[in-house]
């Protein structure tokens, strides 16, 4: 199992450099966006030099692809409330899909061999990030169209599904796949951040989680060997320790560890997530940021560079990580 991290790519000037602490800790990996909508100028000025430094580096990415808005996404449709109004969602479906497989495509086909992984829509179905416009029935009909889009672009290239499994439910995955997303990806990519404070369950709904995909690919595929992998995956920890609420957008709170739990639960994950055979998993993040969402204190270092004991555990796999190889 290799690891790798997500950091600040665009660094801000004046600011530390994160990339080189991030490269201090040697992951194999890292992921990063590309929206649509952005325009050619920041992928020319960004994401390409990113790309040619990581692969002097090393360091393989996976780009997730999206659009920022789906209301602007679907800007061509009638004024109505996209989320929930089903024509416009079928609009959307059948006229715009399209549009974003062939700028995907142009994505792929401008970087070659500078990268060959691409999540499409990163957490689609969760109800903030998706916009609450995905579900497991719209979603495989985008990965129809942008899979074979990619395909075409770079017949090496492989298609990660967009990030799911908060807290072990796998349900929106398991939709997609009986509604025949399972030939339109070749990664099935958890985004697996878990909510109980309590390792014992924490445990039993991870077991379980990866037994219900074996299961699913079985029923869907009769194949149980999809390759396993992670984008996202981390503890939120509190300097003052664990119980205290962090803000969520899509439920009440999210209490955070202590910074020693968080470090004993990623060791934990970590080794778990090797024996169910996950082959890549990406921590999210390497700086805790500002704010009071759960999201932003998943770091490794706290916001001021001072360090979590997490940085360790870190280290320790990836360490081990560089010293594997992973098949695709």
């Amino acid at each position: 199992m290799q690891l790798g991290l997500t950091w600040q790519h665009n660094q801000p000037e004046g600011e530390l450099d994160e990339w080189e602490r991030a490269l201090e800790l040697r992951p194999q990996w890292t992921k990063f966006s590309v929206t649509m909508g952005n325009g050619q100028k920041h992928f020319e000025e960004e994401t390409i030099p990113w790309c040619e430094d990581l692969a002097h580096l090393g360091v393989q990415p996976v780009i997730d692809l999206r659009t920022g808005d789906i209301s602007s996404f679907a800007r061509s449709a009638p004024p109505v409330d996209w989320r929930w109004d089903l024509a416009l969602k079928r609009f959307v479906n059948e006229r715009l899909f399209g549009g974003f497989a062939e700028w995907a495509g142009s994505i792929v086909s401008a970087l070659g061999g500078l990268c060959s992984h691409y999540e499409v829509w990163g957490e689609c179905g969760c109800m903030y990030a998706g916009q609450r416009f995905f579900d497991g029935g719209t979603y495989p009909k985008m990965l129809a169209a942008v899979y074979p889009a990619i395909k075409q672009a770079n017949p090496e290239a492989k298609v990660w599904f967009g990030g799911h499994g908060l807290n072990g439910n796998v349900n929106f995955w398991q939709y997609a796949m009986q509604q025949g997303a399972g030939g339109y990806h070749d990664y099935n990519n958890l985004h697996c951040f878990m909510h109980d404070r309590e390792w014992g369950k924490v445990e039993e709904l991870l077991r379980g989680m990866f037994g219900t995909i074996r299961r699913i690919e079985v029923e869907t595929r009769g194949d149980p060997q999809r390759p396993l992998a992670m984008t996202e995956f981390g503890w939120p920890s509190h300097p003052d320790g664990g119980g205290i609420p962090f803000k969520s957008y899509v439920v009440d709170s999210v209490l955070s560890c202590s910074e020693e739990e968080q470090a004993a639960w990623l060791d934990a994950s970590l080794k778990l997530f090797e024996e169910e055979g996950v082959r890549v998993v990406i921590i999210d993040k390497l700086r805790d940021g500002k704010g009071d969402h759960w999201g932003a204190h998943c770091g490794l270092y706290r916001e001021d560079w001072t360090a979590k004991p997490a940085v360790e555990v870190f280290r320790a796999w990836a360490e081990k990580g560089a010293g594997t190889e992973v098949s695709f």
